[in-house]
Formats: C-alpha cells, structure tokens, sequence
C-alpha cells in the first residue's frame, strides 16, 4: 500500500480499498504501491474492455496513485469522488440540509467557510432565550437557527483554611463563575495560501481563539520556572492541536463540513536535518510555511526565496475579550519550536520556547503565555461554488 515502507497512514486503506474495487470489476489483482515502485505495471482500469463510468475510473486510480499524499485524503473524500457526493448527503440529493453550507469564494478570491463566535452580543439583545439555552459540552447553543458561544466570566476567591498545614504554605485560589458573556457565530473567512491539484490550503483570515500551546498547569508557571522546561514539548504531543482537531472542529463546522476537511501530511523540523509527521485536519503554519509557502516540500523550500510579504491578521470581538480587552498587535502562534536568534533564525527544540509572529516579526511564544490562534486546512477545489 505504500511507496516507502515508513509512509504510515489514510493513505493505505484508500489504497486497499480501490485495489479491492480494481480487483472485482478487471479480475486482476493489481501490486502494492511498494511493489509498483521497483517496477510499474499496473493498466490504467479505464484501458479494460469493460463498461466503466469515467468518473468512477478516475476515482479508483487516484486511489491508486504511488504517492501517498496524491490519492483521496480519507473515506468520505474517496465516497465524494465515486458518487458525487459525500456519505452525510446521501438521503438529501433533492434538497440540501438545513443549515448545511457551501464554501463560498467571493469575487475578492476570499473563501467563507465554517461558522466561530465573532461578535459579542450586549445589552437588551441578551434575552432569556440566550441566557437560559441548552448549551452543550463546548458551550454553544442553537436558537432560531442561530448558534451562539457563552463564555464564563470567573472571578479568583481565596479558600478558607482548612488546617494548620494550608496556613503554612498560604491561602489557596478558587476559580467561582460570576456570570457569562455571550458571542455570535459569523462566517469563518479564509485566504488561499496554497493550489496543488485539487488540494486547496486555507489560512483562517481572522485570528480566531487565544490560547496556550499546550497543558494549562504551565500557564501558572513564572519565567523563572518555566525555562526549566527542556523536552518533550512538540507539535504532536501538544494540547493545542488536540484542541484545533477535536473542539475547534466541533464548533466550527456542522458533520457534513467536517467530512469535507481534506487531513494533511503536517511536517514540524525537530532539527535540521529531520521532521516530526503527523497527519491532521487542521494545523498551526510553521516558520518554513509563512516563510516559504504552504503545502510544498520542506527540504527544498528551505532554500528558496523568503516570503517578506506576510499579511496582518484581525482580531474578532471574542478574541479582545479572551485577551482581556485589549487587542493591542496582530499576533498569532506556530506550531515551530525552539529557541530564535538575532536575524529571525532559530534553533529547532521541544523545550519551553515557542513561536508566534508579532507585527511580521517572529516573537516568543513561551508555554506560560496565551496568543492568538490561526488555522490552517485543506478542502477540495471541486467542494467550492463560486459567489452569485
């Protein structure tokens, strides 16, 4: 299933698959993608004196590709391309779903797609209805059609003491939720920072969340404590891509648009000769990406032009208010770690300093410190419908 025996995963069971479907409609079995790559002889299925759709037969050889990162990304992808449609729209080809949208481009090159808390609602528009909701596990609810985020306000209240030992070594802090502040879901926009084929990278135009890198207990850390973090903080293993793939996926896109974010081979440098690979639906840019473009080989875009032209990224009225008030600069955070030199180069490690781009110029982003959060994904070209 694999052109390098170290090339692990969706890519081998899209492969399986369409041998599988190869197999049954020619009665040949057809090599593994390993096999394939000493020596090719697989036939094009659409070459057999078999009645075929061509779509159908375009579908299984991509699935067929040698390179893993050039066949569908997952099943639903795999599904789209055999039947023109994904599996969440099967019962609805004559009606779309309430609620269900498209991605948009707009006539600006802009895509709309996906839907985060953006504007805060105040005042007399804080009914009962918003107040008493069902919220679920994420704090969001729907209301008319409408989705809405709460976000608590917590107030620190010093715990009595208990014994003898608590007055020792000091008064303990509880966090006590006061009340909730209450923000509405707008249309996620996006810049296209990247076209291979049908693979389309976004960059989230709009700095969207505030948050840590990774477990919240650093954030208690002072800078004196902190620098003693010397390993095991990288990309993989951090909370914050937990969070993009888990909550923020959740939030942000209704089961069918899920289905329609592409996974992508995500290489993160540890060092300079090696990269840690994992494979996600959403994503941090790296340095090498703002730097170098998205969605291109990481060896040989090190030695290419430096991209000096970065844009500045707003922030939303959620953001300012998970940011205390204050927006301040354009700052967001990579997934890049390591510690940066005189001339914005860095040394790669898994230590406790991180980066973020403050006003197009690489900063600190240590694991004691929030900043702004700006994702990256991947869709398909043939999933966006043109603005009338």
């Amino acid at each position: 299933m694999l052109s390098k025996l170290s090339e692990q995963g969706p890519w081998t069971d899209i492969y399986g698959i369409c041998a599988t479907l190869y197999c049954m409609m020619t009665g040949d079995i057809p090599q593994s993608s390993f096999e394939r790559n000493e020596k090719d002889e697989l036939i094009n299925i659409a070459d057999y004196t078999i009645q075929i759709d061509k779509k159908v037969a375009a579908a299984i050889m991509k699935g067929l590709s040698m390179k893993p990162e050039d066949r569908q990304q997952s099943v639903e992808e795999l599904y789209h391309d055999l039947y023109g449609i994904y599996p969440d729209e099967k019962n609805v080809q004559a009606q779309e779903k309430i609620g269900e949208q498209h991605i948009l481009k707009d006539r600006n090159n802009r895509i709309w797609f996906g839907d985060y808390p953006m504007n805060e609602i105040t005042g007399a528009q804080v009914t009962s209805d918003l107040i008493y909701a069902e919220y679920d596990k994420d704090d969001t609810a729907v209301i008319d059609g409408e989705k809405y985020l709460r976000m608590p306000i917590v107030r620190e209240t010093v715990a009595e003491k208990e014994s003898l030992l608590t007055m020792m070594r000091g008064s303990r802090t509880e966090t006590e939720i006061t009340g909730y502040r209450y923000f509405k879901f707008n249309m996620l926009s996006w810049r296209i920072v990247a076209e291979r084929g049908d693979r389309i990278t976004l960059e989230s135009e709009y700095i969207i969340d505030y948050k840590p890198f990774d477990q919240e207990k650093y954030l208690k850390m002072n800078d004196r404590e902190i620098v003693r973090v010397k390993s095991g903080i990288y990309w993989e293993k951090s909370k914050i891509r937990e969070w993009l793939n888990s909550v923020f996926v959740r939030r942000a896109f209704s089961e069918a648009d899920r289905a329609k974010l592409q996974v992508t081979k995500v290489s993160t440098p540890v060092s300079a000769l090696s990269d840690r690979v994992t494979y996600d639906k959403v994503y941090l840019p790296s340095i090498e990406e703002i730097r170098h473009g998205f969605d291109v080989d990481i060896s040989i875009a090190r030695g290419s032009k430096v991209n000096n032209d970065l844009d500045m990224a707003p922030c939303s009225q959620y953001v300012a208010a998970l940011m205390g008030g204050s927006i301040g600069h354009s700052s967001y955070g990579l997934r890049s770690r390591g510690h940066i030199d005189e001339g914005d180069s860095y040394k790669c490690a898994e230590n406790y300093e991180g980066h973020a781009l403050v006003d197009n110029y690489l900063s600190e982003w240590f694991l004691n410190k929030s900043v702004g959060i700006r994702p990256v994904i991947c869709v398909n070209a043939e999933d966006i419908h043109e603005m009338t």
